[in-house]
């Protein structure tokens, strides 16, 4: 039983960060075409998530992002002392 729920959790976990990942190309794209004169290479998540803040100020998708990214470690973190507990 223990190792069914840690095996949910995990891949819980890796489908929610494969979403953060994807949220962030798609912001990179979105960047991409509404200013297609600036050529930035973005090397850091949070470069990306502060630059689509600027262009799209209204838009939720960084802070829904982040709340997933950090959701995420939440749920490992609680799924391994789960583990180690019992």
């Amino acid at each position: 039983m223990n190792d069914e729920i840690f095996s949910v959790a995990f891949c819980t976990v890796i489908v929610m960060l494969i979403l953060v990942y994807c949220t962030i190309f798609l912001m990179k794209l979105r960047l991409k075409r509404r200013v297609p004169t600036v050529s930035v290479k973005f090397k850091r998540p949070d470069e990306v998530m502060s630059a689509y803040r600027r262009i799209f100020p209204d838009s939720r998708l960084p802070f829904l992002t982040i709340l997933t990214f950090w959701l995420a470690i939440a749920i490992a973190a609680a799924s391994v002392i789960t583990s180690l507990v019992k």
